[in-house]
């Protein structure tokens, strides 16, 4: 009996370990999605950024 358990006991860790690794996954490639789409917004506000605070700047030096 405790045999068959510690035969069944690591396949169903590595059941469990495989099913949380693609969720992982899955949820990394999501993550990566967002990341890439906010740098790509960020990019267009930093310029819009930079062209404001470099005038700023610019009126700011005496």
């Amino acid at each position: 009996c405790s045999s068959l358990l510690a035969a069944s006991y690591p396949s169903r860790i590595l059941e469990g370990y495989l099913e949380a690794h693609s969720i992982y996954k899955k949820a990394f490639q999501e993550y990566t999605k967002m990341m890439l789409r906010r740098r790509s917004l960020d990019s267009k506000q930093t310029t819009k950024m930079n062209s404001t605070s470099a005038s700023k700047a610019s009126k700011m030096k005496p």
